[in-house]
């Protein structure tokens, strides 16, 4: 059982460094939001809410680090009001409930010492230590050098936070609107919820652990909400993706011919040599399958088919009504086919840096083009993707090179969760998982 110094008349209170670490948590988190922001750019919306968020969190954070024992403290006053008969060095012990502290942060108001042990009664109430608090929340600072009182706490009179609780509320539902504006709605509340319930549930353990309103209660505290919001933001971004998925909508039924699409020739080719092979290797599916499907798909495999569609689909060329045609062509096929379920593999020789970095473990990506996999090996390139999938399909019947490769392909917008990312040999592999 631990012992502390007995409080006494005259013996110095204290409050936490809470209140100045939260002004300087405060602008520190929203100067590194806003250098952030110079550096990387965005909108004003974006930018206004990164340093909203970037303030609130630091604000928080330096809340929290003042309350802990080796923060500094700053006297703020002196206990009054000690027993008539009991004397501890001569001076007037001091008792919960019934002494008092004169707190120059309350114009030297008097605050009832609220706390004390639970083991020793002084005039029939808790005798008080050093580390007790009042009702005010400041703490008594010194004490007896050489009379010590055990005992855990015990609350007498209601203590007010040093940091009001509308300060705390206002600071989360800024947070929360910035994280809606950084992210979305379902990842600022489902963080939020998670990084609340994962600091109640650090708060209780660790005061079971360690004792109420200790040092290893606030780091367990601190440790459950970011464990919680990590895990409360992660369901936001499954959840957005599954919603997504349910929500997209479906391709429209082209009404443009592959052959206005393309070109009459062109149309005239792909759809030829598609459905010889189609009829050839797989002639059941051959046959769900109208001549406009077939020819989008085989002239998709082709070197012109993918370097015609997919840059316009990524927005880097426009997406003009007759290549919207051809997707759409090639969507209403691959709709048709059975789905592929299992490992399959991409080679890509190079990615812009932004679309890179965004491969990182936990994100959700997805390509607004088609992506074209392999079931055996990956095609040629220094970023390899390992792709765990289940809405893949294997279009290997009707490729234009079949000789080659067993394509398994990936409608747009398909979005994965990057699961790992080994960079090693100058390579970058990743691997992919399909979420729903």
């Amino acid at each position: 059982m631990s012992e502390f110094n007995a409080a006494r008349e005259q013996d110095e209170i204290a409050h936490t460094a809470s209140e100045g670490w939260l002004i300087a948590g405060a602008i520190g988190g929203a100067l590194v939001a806003g250098a952030a922001i110079v550096v990387t750019g965005g909108t004003a919306l974006v930018a206004v809410s990164a340093v909203a968020a970037g303030a609130c969190t630091g604000g928080g954070l330096g809340e929290l680090l003042g309350s802990m024992s080796w923060a500094p403290r700053h006297t703020t006053g002196q206990l009054a009001s000690g027993s008539p008969d009991v004397y501890i060095n001569d001076r007037p012990a001091i008792r919960a409930h019934l002494s008092t502290g004169a707190c120059d942060e309350h114009s030297g108001s008097p605050q009832r010492v609220a706390e004390g042990s639970i083991k020793v009664f002084i005039n029939n109430y808790p005798a008080a230590r050093i580390g007790d608090r009042l009702t005010c929340s400041a703490e008594i600072f010194s004490g007896s050098p050489d009379v010590f009182i055990g005992g855990d706490k015990i609350q007498t009179d209601e203590i007010s936070p040093e940091i009001p609780e509308w300060i705390n509320w206002a600071m989360l539902g800024i947070g929360g609107a910035a994280l809606v504006v950084l992210a979305s709605p379902a990842i600022a509340v489902l963080g939020t919820l998670g990084g609340m319930g994962g600091g109640y549930a650090g708060s209780y353990l660790g005061g079971k652990l360690f004792g109420e309103g200790s040092d290893g209660q606030k780091w367990m505290m601190l440790a459950g909400s970011l464990v919680g919001g990590a895990a409360g933001s992660k369901g936001g971004m499954k959840f957005d993706a599954w919603r997504s998925n349910k929500t997209a909508a479906i391709p429209p039924k082209s009404t443009m011919s592959l052959a206005d699409a393309v070109g009459k020739d062109r149309a005239s080719r792909w759809i030829n040599r598609g459905r010889e092979l189609a009829d050839q290797y797989n002639p059941t599916i051959s046959a769900l399958l109208s001549d406009d499907q077939v020819g989008a798909l085989h002239g998709y495999t082709t070197e012109a088919g993918y370097k015609m569609i997919n840059p316009a689909l990524r927005g880097v060329k426009p997406l003009t009504p007759e290549l919207e045609a051809f997707a759409n062509h090639a969507v209403e096929g691959m709709n048709k086919l059975p789905v592929f379920e299992g490992e399959t593999f991409r080679g890509i020789d190079t990615l812009p840096a932004e679309v890179l970095d965004a491969y990182q473990p936990g994100n959700i990506v997805a390509d607004k083009a088609f992506m074209s996999t392999d079931i055996i090996e990956p095609f040629k390139g220094n970023i390899i993707l390992n792709i765990e999938g289940k809405s893949g399909k294997n279009i290997h019947f009707l490729s234009a090179f079949k000789s080659t490769e067993t394509e398994v392909l990936y409608p747009p917008g398909t979005k994965f969760e990057v699961v790992n990312r080994i960079e090693e040999n100058g390579s970058i592999i990743i691997q992919l998982k399909e979420i729903e």
